[in-house]
């Protein structure tokens, strides 16, 4: 290889090696927002002192917040997610299938559910579901007011 080839090189190399660093820089900047919007929607989850949950298409509790914990008698969110798939989160196993059945035709819906407290006993929530039409489909539940 001649100088003039190998000065080439080095260019194409030190540009390479730029075009790199200016990637990997906007890279970060878009996980740091990321990271920022992740944490924003947790807080607002984990915050809200409203009954929030999320189930997907089979009905398996995908996340719940604490009031819902509160609500439902359980000693935090990590407790009720691990002991709902146990106990069920419904008091009657069918009424998810209803509730996906109702929501098929309509994106929000307003329901009252009866669901099951920690110590067995039913409460009975007004409750507004709302359908993600996403594939697959996931269900997002606010409860407004609950009476035993």
């Amino acid at each position: 290889m001649s100088k003039v080839d190998l000065e080439i090189e080095v260019r194409s190399l030190r540009k390479q090696v730029a075009d790199l660093k200016e990637a990997a820089a906007v890279r970060w900047r878009l996980e740091a927002a990321i990271r920022a919007s992740e944490e924003l929607a947790r807080a607002a989850l984990e915050d809200c002192p409203v009954p929030l949950w999320r189930l997907d298409e089979s009905g398996k509790l995908l996340v719940a917040n604490e009031a819902l914990a509160r609500l439902l008698g359980y000693a935090s969110r990590y407790e009720l997610q691990e002991l709902v798939p146990v106990l069920g989160l419904f008091a009657d196993p069918d009424q998810f299938a209803c509730i996906r059945e109702s929501t098929a035709g309509r994106p929000v819906l307003e329901i009252v559910a009866s669901l099951r407290r920690k110590d067995g006993a039913i409460l009975q929530a007004a409750t507004r579901v709302a359908r993600k039409a996403d594939s697959p489909p996931a269900y997002t539940f606010v409860a407004w007011a609950a009476a035993d």
